[in-house]
């Protein structure tokens, strides 16, 4: 299992410089778990984000609070991946990849 750090230690309202998606296992339209872990005085949204074009993303896992410190799915990669927090008072994220065998 190989994996990809979109985000460590999140902590402020910010869109991460997007990862491009171009090394096997990560490239675009292939399978992947994407995770997101924040800490237990995390007050936010982060989400994991997907484009085709760099411009237009999608949300493909979000957490918000710590409803969910650790949260996990699979999802289909896009060209572009990146980690956006969102509503940011307090606490940190990090955000990852993982894929192939």
């Amino acid at each position: 299992m190989q994996q990809t750090v979109l985000g460590e230690g999140l902590n402020s309202v910010a869109a991460e410089t997007a990862v491009e998606m171009t090394t096997s296992p990560f490239l675009p339209h292939r399978s992947a778990v994407a995770k997101l872990n924040v800490s237990s005085n995390f007050n936010g949204t982060v989400k994991i984000q997907g484009s085709d074009d760099g411009t237009t993303y999608t949300d493909l896992l979000t957490v918000t609070g710590t409803t969910q410190p650790n949260k996990e799915a699979q999802v289909t990669l896009k060209k572009y991946m990146r980690a956006n927090v969102t509503a940011y008072t307090a606490g940190s994220a990090n955000a990852y990849l993982n894929a192939g065998a």
